[in-house]
């Protein structure tokens, strides 16, 4: 469902839609002119994220449902795509991986453009598991990467990065991960 409104310089669209996993709601704005400045607000509450986890990550020994709640932000300009960015405020994330099952602790909070992602926060907890993320990975330029993440992980975990690997029980992680993605 949704309502379109036009003042002639400016399109705005309200996007309401309950899935058979979840619900979408928000506004989405378009400048009807120059490089078309776009602006969005979009809340989800119960979002599937089985499809993305499966079909974008190829991780397929999803055990339960991963869901996420919170509000996504997009800003920029849509004839100049190297000015949208998205920015993400997470209140819940849901993963069920090899039955390991992680939650957030506190808001997820990242930003995504054409230059990369940043985490800003990010704290996942579950069974022998309680870590947090943040840094950075650019996609362009230096293909810098500055990623920490500090915490217990159940290294079962791992088995979805390291093919054959057979890993189990808690593992206390401080590391650090420098240098460019190459």
């Amino acid at each position: 469902n949704g309502n379109v409104e036009s003042d002639g310089s400016r399109l705005t669209m309200q996007v309401d839609s309950a899935m058979s996993a979840g619900s979408l709601h928000g506004t989405l704005g378009v400048t009807l002119g120059g490089a078309y400045e776009v602006t969005s607000q979009i809340g989800v509450t119960q979002l599937d994220l089985d499809p993305l986890i499966s079909g974008v990550l190829h991780l397929n020994a999803l055990t339960g449902h991963s869901q996420v709640d919170g509000m996504f932000a997009l800003s920029g300009a849509l004839l100049r795509p190297d000015t949208l960015t998205l920015k993400a405020s997470l209140s819940r994330i849901a993963f069920d991986y090899e039955f390991v099952k992680l939650d957030n602790a506190g808001p997820v909070l990242f930003q995504y453009d054409h230059n990369g992602i940043r985490v800003e926060q990010a704290n996942l907890r579950g069974v022998d598991t309680d870590f947090r993320v943040s840094g950075l990975a650019r996609f362009n330029g230096d293909h810098a990467l500055d990623l920490r993440v500090d915490g217990k992980v159940n290294l079962r975990l791992f088995g979805a990065f390291v093919p054959n690997l057979d890993a189990r029980g808690p593992a206390q992680i401080n590391a650090a991960f420098g240098g460019t993605v190459s």
